[in-house]
């Protein structure tokens, strides 16, 4: 099932439940629904639904209290003898030739908001039964495991993504839905991007012109990478740093958004991880001991003399001592210039 483009599932789906139309609906963050994938609508109409009417549908209250993995009928929220008199009805139910709905909750989660699916009946068919809320809700578990499917192998998300990783969906105006991971623990400590939980805040003009671009590029098929320096890292944390990469909105996940524009956004909290193997031949050449040697590979994870001494478990005095003793045996006195060496396995000084 997760491997069909939704349209083509949800069409399949219409025509199972002997409906009409259908479309799949989103909400995040207690905003009301807006219809993303659609089947056998006027596209027009869904527009006029999304930018005039969502907030005014006289179901929609009652939907929300629908909870995940339920089904009910729009005659069981309101009926339609209920409000032929308001402008919803006429506009979005008899214009658009809607005589009932089956309203199907997929899942309610803070990270990936609200998700629904609504199959329509019009004027000429019957109205929806109780049978037809028992078959739906039968199929219900099939489609969280759809989605949970396609948020998966959607382009970099995997079953890893966890503390250090976070996944958004972008629409052009920074708007984002978080798919997986948690933004705000990812966003910590830099400068540069923040997470309000609805918006990216980028907070200089070089990056906001990067992401318009990226993003840009990303609607054309092209993949962007960079990476922001985290200026606040936790004491555990050794040079870390936030890859960002914007890639294209895969198809699998279409039904999340309701802009053309939105793309992906995957972001993973990294640490510069230096290659320390030269680390032990260059210990052995110049004889050091044990405790130099491990000085010289903490200062070459973390270039910082305080992160090395915590990193060792020593005092910042005693990583300054054994450093001054490697300097001495070495024939180098900047830290620069032998971590430098060490990286290159420059070993001119032992000549």
């Amino acid at each position: 099932m997760g491997e069909l483009p939704w349209e083509i599932l949800l069409g399949n789906i219409c025509d199972w439940l002997e409906g009409d139309r259908a479309m799949m609906l989103s909400a995040h963050y207690g905003q009301p629904y807006s219809s993303t994938v659609s089947y056998n609508h006027d596209l027009s109409k869904i527009l006029k639904y999304n930018k005039e009417f969502n907030g005014s549908d006289p179901r929609m209250p009652f939907s929300k209290l629908t909870m995940p993995g339920q089904t009910r009928t729009g005659q069981q929220y309101v009926r339609n003898e209920d409000i032929k008199d308001t402008e919803y009805f006429n506009v979005i139910s008899r214009a658009g030739d809607q005589l009932d709905s089956l309203h199907s909750v997929i899942m309610d989660t803070p990270g990936s908001g609200r998700q629904a699916i609504s199959i329509h009946r019009s004027f000429k068919n019957n109205l929806f039964e109780l049978s037809d809320v028992d078959n739906m809700n039968a199929l219900l578990p099939h489609l969280t495991e759809a989605y949970q499917y396609a948020v998966k192998v959607s382009g970099k998300l995997s079953t890893k993504i966890g503390s250090r990783d976070c996944a958004l969906l972008v629409k052009p105006d920074l708007q984002s839905k978080c798919l997986s991971g948690d933004p705000f623990n990812i966003f910590s400590g830099n400068e540069f991007l923040g997470w309000n939980g609805d918006y990216l805040r980028p907070k200089n003009e070089a990056l906001q012109k990067f992401l318009v671009l990226t993003m840009r590029r990303a609607r054309k098929g092209v993949s962007s990478q960079c990476r922001l320096r985290v200026n606040y890292p936790s004491e555990t944390e050794v040079n870390p740093f936030i890859q960002i990469t914007i890639f294209p909105r895969p198809k699998l996940i279409d039904w999340l958004s309701d802009t053309e524009g939105a793309v992906m956004l995957y972001a993973t909290r990294l640490e510069e991880n230096t290659d320390t193997s030269n680390c032990d031949i260059f210990s052995k050449i110049y004889r050091l001991t044990k405790s130099e040697f491990r000085t010289l590979k903490a200062l070459l994870e973390t270039n910082d003399l305080k992160m090395a001494a915590l990193k060792s478990e020593v005092t910042y005095e005693t990583v300054r001592w054994h450093l001054k003793n490697i300097f001495q045996k070495t024939g180098y006195n900047k830290q620069e210039t032998l971590l430098k060496a060490v990286i290159e396995m420059d070993l001119s000084n032992s000549y």
